[in-house]
């Protein structure tokens, strides 16, 4: 039998090439292929399908699964008429265990995408695939048909975690086939690590094994890590099962990315303005924190300072601190604390301060400053009166003498006496001389005398009181507080 456009041609080419026909035997051309067959040409096995793989290659028999299987001799076959336009039929289909898939579409010559559909029985199961051509391949032990499937999903306590800080990995892996699974055991999770991060794994899974997990049933398995240098991590891990209905071995993974950061640090200065003051005079102390964590650390927590002056007889705290904490410190910031005292003693006043905080990434984490430390010159003077003689006659002169003491740790500059007064005395005098001298600076913890000398001028009891003042190195006045003598005796 001829057909035009035929002549020639034998059946294992048609695949290959159009076939260019009259409109009117278009329809008879399925036919003139058998006729072609029964004319004693065999067709070659190059038309046979030859399917090599199914992806993937296991599906829970609970469940349709969308599968690709590659091969060779996926043909398809296209016939154009003699008037113009072409038929093209890539009609294929494909079983499994005698049962056939779903969807089956033709891609190219070596690839279909098909659907398994639910229901098959459970092991390993032979795949056929049929061809445009109606020619037939198998491949055994194509697909594996599972009862049980695990599911699993992988998570870290934090997604970002500090230098030092330990971690917590959990899997969490799920039957969500139709058959239990026996021995679900967790693989050693895999750390890859970019950017300089390292870490290990410290102890677990915990628990080892679950030695059955039925159907919808879920069992988290933990592990603990500790990161040691900053970077970035990608932690995967995985778990396997036996199913006992295909007799083999199922298994599930995932994957949790973990940012490192290098850890928060402390570090404090303080200072104290001014660094001269005298009794009454007010201090203001700074304690500067800044996290000194390298660029890219962790931010500093809940910064609470501790107060440079607890309890001293030099200084009363008036205000402060300033703010009283920091919530938020990043990396390179720095944040300051305020107190004012009012001297109150003499002295050189030391000061040490500290601040503690958090780690942004851990929670447990305790952040301590080193101590700053900054010192103040509290300038004091202090004034002793006596009289010399302690017995007077008609006439005669007392000497009066003013000792007075610089406490402090700097010089105070024109220290004078103040005015003397008569302290409830009976008897009367009156000023010779003095104070000589007039003023005189008083060395640090040196002593400088003022001396003026009193005649009597009536009997009875006689008493004197008074003070002193001069100028500190800052120029602010430093006092010596009024102080009485001792008493002579006016005959």
């Amino acid at each position: 039998m001829n057909l035009p456009g035929l002549h020639g041609l034998s059946p294992n080419r048609l695949s290959l090439r159009e076939v260019i026909v009259p409109g009117a035997a278009v329809a008879s051309f399925a036919v003139a292929l058998v006729v072609l067959a029964c004319g004693g040409s065999s067709a070659s096995s190059s038309e046979d399908p030859r399917p090599t793989s199914i992806e993937p290659g296991s599906g829970n028999a609970g469940a349709p699964t969308p599968v690709t299987v590659r091969g060779d001799g996926f043909l398809a076959l296209t016939v154009t008429a003699a008037s113009g336009g072409a038929q093209t039929d890539a009609r294929h289909r494909a079983w499994l265990a005698g049962v056939e898939l779903q969807d089956v579409t033709w891609i190219d010559l070596n690839t279909l995408r098909a659907t398994v559909p639910a229901g098959l029985p459970f092991g390993p199961q032979p795949l056929v695939v049929e061809n445009a051509f109606g020619r037939r391949g198998q491949l055994d032990g194509a697909f594996v048909v599972t009862g049980g499937a695990l599911g699993a999903e992988v998570a870290a306590s934090q997604p970002t975690v500090s230098v030092g800080q330990g971690g917590v990995l959990k899997l969490a892996v799920k039957n969500t086939g139709i058959a239990p699974l026996a021995g679900v055991v967790p693989g050693v999770p895999t750390i890859t690590a970019t950017d300089g991060a390292v870490a290990t794994i410290v102890d677990g899974p915990s628990p080892a094994l679950v030695p059955v997990l039925g159907p919808n049933e879920e069992q988290q398995f933990t592990w603990n890590y500790l990161p040691t240098a900053a970077g970035q991590l990608s932690i995967r891990a995985s778990a396997t099962a036996y199913d006992d209905a295909s007799k083999g071995t199922v298994s599930a993974a995932n994957t949790v990315p973990v940012a490192v950061q290098p850890a928060a640090a402390l570090t404090a200065t303080l200072s104290a303005t001014p660094t001269l003051v005298g009794i009454g005079e007010t201090i203001a102390v700074h304690l500067t924190v800044t996290n000194s964590g390298v660029s890219g650390a962790a931010s500093a927590t809940n910064i609470t300072p501790v107060a440079p002056v607890s309890s001293s007889s030099k200084v009363k705290l008036t205000t402060g601190p300033e703010p009283a904490s920091i919530a938020s410190l990043a990396a390179g910031a720095s944040a300051t604390f305020t107190w004012t005292y009012v001297a109150t003693g003499g002295g050189t006043l030391a000061l040490s301060a500290s601040a503690s905080g958090g780690d942004a990434n851990d929670s447990g984490a305790i952040v301590r400053s080193g101590s700053g430390a900054a010192a103040v010159a509290i300038q004091q003077l202090t004034a002793d009166l006596t009289l010399k003689p302690l017995t007077v006659e008609q006439g005669g002169q007392v000497t009066v003498t003013m000792a007075v003491e610089n406490l402090g740790d700097a010089p105070v500059l024109g220290g004078r006496p103040s005015q003397l007064d008569p302290a409830g005395s009976s008897g009367t005098a009156s000023r010779s001389d003095g104070p000589s001298p007039q003023e005189d600076d008083v060395p640090p913890g040196g002593t400088k005398e003022f001396v003026w000398t009193y005649t009597n001028q009536a009997p009875g009891r006689f008493k004197l009181s008074g003070g002193a003042t001069g100028n500190g190195l800052s120029g602010s006045s430093v006092t010596a507080p009024v102080v009485t003598s001792n008493e002579a005796t006016f005959q």
